[in-house]
């Protein structure tokens, strides 16, 4: 599966970005520092946005808008799924489990 389409990639770079950062539930990031994390530019934040409102909708994701900007973070209730994920992205990096 080395070569998913751009949505899963996009998925994976999300989960993974929230995952590295320890984002579940008190920890999180703020929008712009997640749709621009890893991202070829091509792709255009409004697109990144749209995957990560899917994941929302699928329950994996969360967000709360404060004054300024949205906060993000991981469904610690999903866990297994967002792992899931995340060795997904491994795999595709290349990156060995200890």
């Amino acid at each position: 599966m080395a070569d998913g389409s751009e949505e899963e990639i996009i998925e994976e770079t999300l989960v993974w970005t929230l995952y590295r950062a320890g984002c579940w539930g008190k920890g999180h990031l703020s929008e712009p520092k997640l749709m621009k994390s890893g991202f070829p530019p091509h792709l255009g934040i409004k697109t990144v946005k749209k995957v990560a409102d899917k994941l929302r909708k699928q329950g994996l994701l969360s967000y709360a808008p404060t004054g300024r900007e949205v906060k993000w973070w991981l469904n610690i209730n999903l866990k297994s799924e967002i792992e899931q994920i995340v060795e997904r992205r491994r795999k595709r990096l290349g990156i060995e489990t200890f």
